[in-house]
């Protein structure tokens, strides 16, 4: 038996296709399949990237650990958010205890591992030569793609890139951004690139699941001048959100534990005031299905009963929030 060994994870791979469907059309997997041991692995709970490999390097479940995600609580609220790295793996993992027997170790491409920690292989002290090695190759592949006649295939990540490169102007009084907290950098580069336009990037913090595919938090760094939450959804009743306020209130949150009901002009006016919208057939649009219920900063259970807007407040409002920029979290909605 040989006296080194490899191991090749594949994030988020269906084993039916993988191992099965599409054998023939892998041949390097085929191959390594044939010449070593595979398998399907059972996932934890949740099964997202961030805790599973770790829980796998580790044997520890994620209550073990105390990581459910890549987007992790460092307190008891909806705002205390930090990103799991690998400093938040307080258990040995699997390098660690061969490097301690003396195993030459290397961890490539495996989640949860920046930044990296020493180990009996390649430590962080190395990686300053690999990028010195690597960084040539990688331009010389970038100017590959970029060729008419190119080798190597040209994807979708590279015309994406491309067109990002020229810093495209798109013509619009309005960009809405939706799901920003999964976001492709190259998108939020071309977002925040642009200007003489409102931009409102829309999202859940608590939702991000697509880091294993580069996605980013682009809420979490949005450069806001006005942040609003959004609170009613429609997968539950008052009564929930009612209930649901309580716990919030004892885990002292001081947003979401006030409670208060507008009236559609009253949401108009708000949405003025944050330079959302100018017009104001735009909210009667939206809603069609009944009065909208918002929580905001007042006491609990209190009717604001602010009167119409008139067309020159609609006016005045909108002219002063044209160069507005919002970010709108939907943290805890859908």
């Amino acid at each position: 038996m040989s006296g080194r060994v490899a191991v090749i994870g594949l994030d988020c791979a269906e084993p039916r296709l993988v191992f099965d469907r599409w054998r023939d059309e892998l041949p390097s997997f085929s191959r390594l399949m044939d010449a070593g041991t595979w398998g399907p692995l059972r996932s934890v709970d949740p099964p997202i990237t961030v805790p599973a490999w770790s829980c796998m390097m580790t044997g520890r479940d994620p209550g073990e650990l105390g990581i459910y995600g890549f987007r992790n609580r460092s307190a008891y609220d909806y705002h205390s958010l930090t990103v799991a790295d690998s400093s938040a793996v307080k258990i040995d993992r699997v390098w660690d205890h061969l490097s301690r027997a003396g195993k030459h170790v290397i961890t490539v491409g495996v989640p949860q591992t920046s930044p990296p920690v020493a180990v009996n292989g390649v430590d962080p002290a190395s990686f300053a030569e690999l990028t010195w090695r690597i960084v040539p190759w990688a331009e010389r592949a970038w100017n590959d793609i970029r060729a008419v006649n190119g080798a190597l295939p040209f994807r979708h990540d590279h015309y994406l890139k491309l067109w990002q490169l020229t810093r495209p102007r798109i013509g619009a009084d309005y960009m809405m951004f939706d799901e920003a907290q999964d976001a492709n950098p190259v998108i939020v580069a071309v977002v925040q690139d642009q200007s003489g336009l409102q931009k409102v990037a829309v999202g859940d913090s608590c939702q991000a699941i697509y880091g294993w595919r580069g996605a980013i938090d682009a809420l979490a760094t949005w450069p806001a001048t006005t942040r609003l939450h959004l609170s009613q959804s429609f997968r539950f009743g008052p009564a929930v959100a009612e209930e649901a306020n309580k716990w919030l209130v004892v885990l002292g949150d001081p947003f979401r534990g006030r409670r208060s009901t507008f009236r559609r002009d009253s949401l108009v006016r708000l949405l003025m005031s944050a330079g959302l919208t100018a017009q104001r057939d735009l909210i009667d649009r939206l809603n069609v299905a009944g009065d909208i219920s918002v929580l905001f900063a007042q006491s609990r259970r209190e009717v604001r009963s602010d009167p119409p807007l008139t067309a020159a407040e609609v006016q005045s409002d909108a002219s002063a929030g044209r160069n507005a920029t919002a970010a709108v979290s939907t943290q805890g909605c859908d």
